[in-house]
């Protein structure tokens, strides 16, 4: 199975990408090499904890993140973690979207 990571900031219309992910956990360990751009897991490797840095701001953030092949949508979140579990093999990618709370 393989995961890329895009992440992607909204402000106004312009769109900045940056490199961003902080931590991984797969079936429970962290892995102490974080990936920049993609990660190798293995066919037993279903339970996956990703956790990206937070927008350094005195605004406050709302996250969307969205696993391209498993998830039907993004899900809006104000922490910056998400979990998946029983993920099946194949080539995903790993979404996060960044935008100020109205």
């Amino acid at each position: 199975m393989v995961i890329g990571f895009i992440d992607c900031y909204f402000n106004s219309l312009a769109i900045y990408a940056d490199s961003f992910i902080k931590a991984i956990w797969v079936n429970g360990d962290v892995q102490n090499d974080v990936p920049e751009q993609t990660l190798q897991l293995q066919a037993l490797d279903d339970d996956l904890m990703l956790e990206w840095y937070p927008i350094q701001s005195n605004d406050l953030i709302t996250y969307g993140y969205i696993l391209e092949h498993f998830d039907a949508d993004t899900i809006w979140t104000s922490y910056p973690i998400a979990r998946y579990t029983r993920l099946n093999g194949g080539d995903y990618t790993f979404i996060v979207y960044k935008k100020p709370m109205i």
